[in-house]
C-alpha cells in the first residue's frame, strides 16, 4: 500500500496536475488545483498481497475537497448485493486502457459485467468456493473490461441513488492469476465486497452504519448478452484484435450506473483497493 504522501484525491482533468514534461505530478499543482493528501490510509489488517484476501482500505481526509462539487461520494453500501448468476451490474474507473498497462483514459470509463457462476468462477479461482466477501463477475464483451487501477462496481437503485457493490481485486483466467491481459478469453474479474466490512468501517471512522449503508431496493436484470459476447456461466469470449486493449466506454450524461450527482461531507471517507 501507498503511503498518503503519495496519494492525492480530488476532481479533474489529470493535466491539471502534471509538470511541463507531462508525465510526473507536482504536488505544488495538486494543491493548487484543490486535490488533498489523505490524513490517514487505514488498510484491512486481513490484507495479504499474495493471497488476495481482504484487499480494502479507507483513505480518510481532513477536510472536503474544494475543486469536486459533483462527485460521486455520497454513493452509498449495498448490504446484499445480488449473487445471483448473469445479475449485472456496471463497472467505473480509471484503469489502463491497454493489456500493457501504458494508457490510462483522461475520462471516466465504464462498462457492463454479469455475476458469474460460483462453479467456473471457483474453477479459476480456487479460494473463491469459500469466500463471502468477494464477487465473480465476467464481461459482457471480452473487448470490454475492467483492468489495472480500475474501480468500483455500482448500481443504480429504484429512488436513482448510487449503490456501491464492491472495489476490484484482480483479473483472472484459468491459466492466469492474475491474468496476464485484461481481455484475455475467459477472463473473469473478483470484486472485493463492501458489505462484508462494515462492522470494519464503523470501527475505524466515527461513521454510523446509516451513515453509508444504503437503505435503497435495488432490482437486479440479467445481463443482455449476445452470440458474440462472454456468457458469465460458460467464460466464452470472443478474442480478436480486441484482445490487445482494454477499452472501456467512456462516461457521458445518458448513462444510467455511473453519472450521478452527490454532495460532500466532512470528514471525507473514500474506501480504496489495499494494493493501490
Amino acid at each position: 500500500a501507498l503511503a498518503p504522501n503519495r496519494i492525492a484525491v480530488g476532481q479533474g482533468k489529470i493535466s491539471s496536475i502534471l509538470g511541463t514534461a507531462g508525465s510526473k505530478v507536482e504536488l505544488t499543482k495538486v494543491l493548487a488545483a484543490g486535490y488533498a493528501i489523505p490524513q490517514a490510509v487505514n488498510v484491512h489488517p486481513g490484507y495479504n498481497s499474495i493471497a488476495y484476501s481482504d484487499n480494502v482500505a479507507v483513505l480518510v481526509l481532513e477536510k472536503p475537497l474544494v475543486n469536486a462539487t459533483s462527485a460521486n461520494v455520497g454513493a452509498k453500501i449495498i448490504k446484499k448485493p445480488s449473487t445471483t448468476t448473469n445479475a449485472a451490474y456496471t463497472a467505473v474507473g480509471w484503469g489502463a486502457t491497454s493489456n500493457d498497462g501504458a494508457s490510462y483514459p483522461n475520462q471516466l470509463q465504464q462498462t457492463t459485467l454479469a455475476v458469474g457462476s460460483k462453479s467456473v468462477c471457483s474453477e479459476i479461482w480456487a479460494p473463491y468456493t469459500n469466500l463471502t466477501n468477494s464477487l465473480c463477475l465476467a464481461p459482457i464483451k471480452s473487448s470490454s473490461n475492467v483492468c489495472s487501477g480500475d474501480g468500483l462496481l455500482v448500481k443504480v437503485a429504484t429512488d436513482q441513488s448510487v449503490g456501491l457493490a464492491g472495489i476490484l481485486n484482480l483479473v483472472a483466467t484459468e491459466d492466469d492469476v492474475p491474468a496476464v491481459k485484461c481481455t484475455e478469453e475467459g477472463a473473469v474479474d473478483f470484486f472485493t465486497t463492501f458489505s462484508n466490512y462494515v462492522a470494519w468501517l464503523t470501527q475505524i471512522t466515527p461513521l454510523k452504519e446509516s451513515d453509508f449503508v444504503s437503505t435503497a431496493s435495488f432490482s437486479y436484470d440479467s445481463a443482455d448478452i449476445g452470440d458474440d459476447e462472454q456468457s458469465s456461466s460458460e467464460s466464452e469470449s470472443d478474442s480478436d484484435s480486441a484482445s490487445e486493449e482494454s477499452s472501456l466506454d467512456d462516461v457521458d450524461s445518458e448513462s444510467s450506473d455511473a453519472s450521478r450527482s452527490f454532495k460532500l461531507a466532512a470528514p471525507l471517507v473514500a474506501i480504496a483497493s489495499a494494493a493501490f
